[in-house]
């Protein structure tokens, strides 16, 4: 009977983090009138007031911020309603076109690395 308690106490201790993260969901943003170092903290803080937010980046370079967030909390529409609220045009940038963006990024590599491995003069 003590060995039972051991491994359903086990268990439990497991299975809570999973359940916890089972809700969370990660979106990027791609956000407009980033202009300076201070624009994309800015837009962090705009991000970690909404209520679900775990995780909240912005990038200058690229436009963009990538949050991960409790979908029960929260969602896609509100967290660019934040990030609008503090003055930065955003909208939430489908999965699909976010992988399809990094598909891409791959594929250009290797086909860049093919060629100079050919001996072009393809900038890398």
């Amino acid at each position: 009977m003590h060995n039972l308690r051991i491994v359903a106490t086990a268990i439990f201790i497991l299975a809570v983090p999973m359940a916890a993260r089972a809700g969370e969901h990660k979106a990027t943003l791609k956000v407009d009138g980033m202009t300076c170092q201070s624009c994309p903290y800015q837009v962090k803080s705009a991000l970690r007031r909404v209520d679900g937010v775990i995780k909240a980046d912005a990038s200058l370079e690229r436009g963009e911020a990538v949050v991960v967030y409790d979908d029960a909390k929260t969602n896609g529409k509100a967290l660019a309603e934040a990030i609008i609220n503090a003055g930065y045009p955003a909208v939430v940038i489908p999965a699909a076109a976010v992988k399809a963006q990094a598909d891409l990024k791959a594929a250009m590599a290797e086909a860049k690395k093919a060629a100079s491995m050919r001996g072009s003069h393809a900038k890398q």
